[in-house]
């Protein structure tokens, strides 16, 4: 049986109405486009327009001015320079503390441990619910007891696909003269974004989780004023990411997400219902395993289950052919133990309970998945790990 791709959140592939348009300005193709993006010669003014157009089809899909936009090597970069960035601000306010929560990406969690480390802030961190969610009720005591200038909080959740209520996070935070960032990367081509309805502050996206090349991103920012730049150089990107633009990247960016936008709404029922099929048919084999977070407000085609009777290991041996993963890929190993998972076990009914034996499996449908393939996947199930 062939490998079965199912780590949609992992990477995607390479659409190949992405690669065509990147062609020419790799130096293939019949027309041959090449410049550097700042040179004031012909070649560098067609170069800037291939960028702005990129950036428009962003600005489109996101609901955002494209003067709000800058692009990056990928959403890591874009979380520190807007994390580390947006510090000088929250000091000379005299707000330095930051409230996140404990399962959020390793490109933000990271970046503000390290602020914190050198002193530069507090970080505080707001409890989840059982269904993966913030708790508003506490938030909203951090916010009103705590001098918090920065809520840090994800959008749609890497590992367990949990979508967050970010637009009345906003409120809370503006409420109480905070600031908002929020990692988009999982969201952007998979759900619906509004950043003017959101009311986001910040938020960054990668190319490469939408079917676009790896090694570029975007940061948004409503007001690029507050930031400081964190290295320096040319002054590209407003002096906020200095370098010379990789202009074949930043065009399959653009045309990945006007791609992705278009087909949103049958592509998120469509992968909605093999994601579902998969459920229901993992249970009937399987009747103890465990939904990780709600189903109310999940990625479309996002699956994180705990399975009691197997470990990490046993799965990954069962089934060579099914490709997943059992945490964050962007993790130095994705076996260990999840920052998530371990808060979901604490605010449900399993924290006296031993659970470093369960085996652990986010399961991510995608562009190029089909009901042949869900079939398949579940026939392994059955035939490898219950014998």
């Amino acid at each position: 049986m062939k490998a079965i791709y199912l780590d949609y959140h992992a990477t995607t592939p390479l659409d190949s109405r992405v690669s065509d348009a990147m062609l020419s300005w790799m130096g293939d193709g019949d027309i041959q486009q090449f410049g550097n993006a700042h040179a004031r010669h012909q070649f560098g003014i067609n170069a800037a327009n291939a960028v702005e157009h990129a950036r428009g089809q962003i600005a489109n899909a996101l609901n955002c001015s494209r003067h709000s936009l800058l692009f990056t090597s990928g959403a890591t970069e874009a979380a520190n320079i807007a994390l580390q960035g947006i510090m000088p601000h929250l000091k000379q306010q005299g707000r330095a503390n930051i409230i996140t929560l404990a399962g959020e990406h390793p490109a933000v969690l990271k970046t503000l441990q390290a602020i914190e480390k050198r002193g530069d802030c507090q970080l505080i961190y707001a409890p989840i619910d059982a269904d993966g969610r913030v708790n508003m009720d506490a938030l909203q005591h951090l916010l009103e007891s705590e001098n918090i200038g920065l809520v840090a909080i994800m959008h749609s959740h890497n590992e367990i696909g949990i979508l967050q209520d970010i637009e009345a996070i906003a409120e809370l935070a503006h409420n109480n003269g905070a600031l908002l960032f929020s990692d988009m990367t999982q969201s952007l081509g998979k759900t619906p974004l509004d950043i003017k309805a959101m009311n986001v502050d910040m938020a960054c996206f990668s190319a490469h989780k939408l079917y676009g090349p790896q090694g570029v991103g975007a940061l948004y920012a409503k007001n690029m004023r507050l930031l400081q730049p964190v290295y320096h150089g040319g002054g590209q990107e407003r002096s906020l990411r200095s370098g010379t633009l990789p202009i074949f990247l930043i065009v399959g960016f653009g045309e990945a997400v006007a791609l992705a936008t278009q087909s949103l709404p049958t592509e998120m029922a469509r992968v909605q219902k093999l994601r579902d099929d998969l459920l229901q048919g993992l249970i009937a084999l399987f009747p103890d395993i465990i939904v990780n977070g709600s189903m109310d407000y999940r990625l479309a085609g996002n699956l994180h289950l705990t399975f009691t009777q197997f470990s990490n290991e046993k799965l990954r041996d069962a089934l060579p052919e099914i490709q997943f993963s059992s945490g964050s890929a962007c993790s130095a190993s994705d076996d260990a133990s999840s920052n998530i998972i371990n808060a979901l076990q604490q605010a449900g009914d399993m924290a006296q309970k031993d659970t470093t034996k369960f085996g652990y499996m986010r399961l991510s449908v995608g562009r190029m998945t089909n009901d042949a393939q869900i079939a398949d996947c579940l026939t392994l199930f059955e035939t490898r790990l219950l014998k």
